[in-house]
């Protein structure tokens, strides 16, 4: 059986491209030429190798591998390089990259497969939203199953995250069915309804292991998302406030709204703050509130979304669990978040 190649490093290294640019370089020094079109030249080079991520929630096996790269040959594609992250990822560097639509082979291998053409390398900023992407649910869809009226709130959650209706009128009529709610019953859905997806903790404090900051930005309630936030080693949690009239919920939600404009202001606000580009910002979601933030951030990926999310995201995740945002930063299993 082939081995797949795995060198013990911190990160993903592209050692053909740092050679080449040193030798580009040097050559641009002694010969005294202007350095932009070496700058260049290096540019187009690297635009002519994709990178290939394969991950998956269990191991992706070296056979996988080995089909994956058949289903490559059949389009004119040339694997030139691989190199293991871990046990449910790796980096395939590819040649003649031509936009082929791979479904089949994921669907058949259940695996995903993501392409760039970009510098894979450590983003500074995690941005993430919570309902069904950190955690496993939709608060509010189970905090109306104690109200007698689930069917009638998720079937507009789901119209809401497809992007068929507009996400704050949707809330507010959402949160106007709540009202009457004890805080005893937000507290007992908390304890019984809300679990972490797999691999939320591990990318949150691997990330923060190598200092880069991580926050929630939900358009879900305060009430769940700082809990799951200092549950799983977020910065903080940005998101909606329900108003409460004594011990019960009123009915309505706190201005501003947290959607998918706010979500884009946070997000500006937060490079601002830290002084962060947004090229080096990764962002998860799964719904269209999250549509400005995915798409504004320097990578921004799809878990399990929407259509309406995944078509305009950079990757897509519906075979893997939250791991994989570390292996398209490059980072490999061994420096992850071990507790």
């Amino acid at each position: 059986m082939r081995r797949v190649l795995k060198i013990d490093l911190p990160a993903y290294v592209d050692f053909k491209f740092i050679v080449l640019k040193y030798c580009v370089l040097s050559y641009i020094f002694l010969q005294n030429l202007d350095i932009k079109y070496g700058l260049i030249f290096l540019e187009l080079y690297r635009m002519t190798e994709t990178h290939c991520f394969v991950t998956k929630k269990n191991l992706v096996t070296d056979h996988e591998v080995d089909q994956i790269e058949v289903e490559f040959k059949n389009h004119s594609i040339k694997v030139i390089e691989k190199n293991r992250l871990g046990s449910d990822g790796l980096i395939l560097k590819i040649e003649n990259f031509n936009e082929t639509n791979f479904t089949h082979v994921e669907n058949k291998l259940s695996l995903d497969l993501n392409f760039s053409k970009e510098e894979v390398r450590l983003r500074k900023l995690l941005l993430a939203d919570m309902d069904s992407t950190i955690i496993s649910v939709e608060c509010i869809d189970e905090l109306a199953d104690f109200c007698g009226l689930r069917e009638e709130v998720a079937s507009i959650t789901e119209k809401s995250m497809d992007g068929m209706i507009d996400f704050r009128k949707s809330l507010v009529e959402r949160v106007k069915l709540l009202r009457g709610l004890s805080d005893t019953k937000l507290l007992q859905c908390f304890e019984e309804r809300i679990s972490l997806n797999s691999g939320a903790i591990t990318l949150v404090r691997t990330m923060k292991k190598m200092n880069s900051n991580a926050f929630i930005i939900s358009g879900g309630f305060t009430f769940f998302a700082d809990k799951v936030a200092s549950r799983v080693g977020f910065d903080k949690a940005f998101a909606n406030k329900l108003v409460y009239d004594g011990n019960f919920l009123s009915g309505i939600v706190e201005e501003p709204i947290l959607d998918r404009s706010e979500k884009y202001n946070i997000l500006t606000k937060l490079c601002k703050e830290k002084s962060i580009k947004k090229s080096d910002v990764i962002a998860v979601g799964d719904g269209a509130n999250d549509i400005e933030m995915i798409t504004t951030a320097g990578l921004g990926v799809s878990y399990y979304g929407k259509p309406v999310l995944t078509d305009v995201a950079d990757f897509k995740i519906y075979h893997s669990d939250l791991r994989a945002l570390l292996y398209f930063q490059g980072i490999r299993e061994s420096d992850f978040f071990v507790g």
